[in-house]
């Protein structure tokens, strides 16, 4: 792989079931690919690209939407942005199908502040689409308002 990608630098981590690999090319720019083991069962299955299983779309929101009720990041929240925006799943369903998946309780009051977070959240990758960072942000605080009859009942 270093031959064929002509890097220049392979720095690999591992932390439980996460494979971080971080590649240095030529020109000095870095690429981090990461590979992650869950014991949890999938939503639906996959594909298979050149022998590796690759999660389906859904898989990955519903595994960002747990992420986003356990420790959010600005990437977390732009990439379930960007899913929802292109295959129209709806927040409750991802919601569900989470807490089913992960056997883990995500309430209105802790997924909501969650959501209101994303306008807080800085910690931006570098983008490969253009995106206005308050279009995202706006839709998850809206998304959180959505709330508020199941939290103040």
């Amino acid at each position: 792989m270093e031959t064929a990608l002509k890097l220049t630098h392979i720095d690999y981590h591992q932390f439980l079931g996460l494979h971080s690999f971080q590649l240095t090319f030529p020109s000095k720019e870095l690429l981090k690919v990461d590979f992650n083991y869950y014991h949890f069962g999938r939503i639906e299955k996959g594909m298979y690209y050149k022998n590796i299983d690759v999660d389906s779309v859904l898989n990955i929101a519903v595994n960002k939407v747990h992420t986003v009720a356990i420790k959010p990041r600005a990437r977390d929240f732009i990439d379930l942005y960007f899913i929802i925006q292109k295959y129209h799943y709806s927040i409750p369903k991802l919601i569900v199908l989470a807490k089913t998946k992960f056997d883990w309780h995500i309430d209105s009051v802790q997924i909501g502040s969650r959501f209101l977070m994303a306008s807080e959240s800085s910690d931006f990758s570098r983008m490969l689409k253009p995106l206005d960072h308050r279009e995202w942000k706006d839709f998850f605080i809206a998304e959180a308002w959505k709330l508020k009859k199941e939290i103040f009942k």
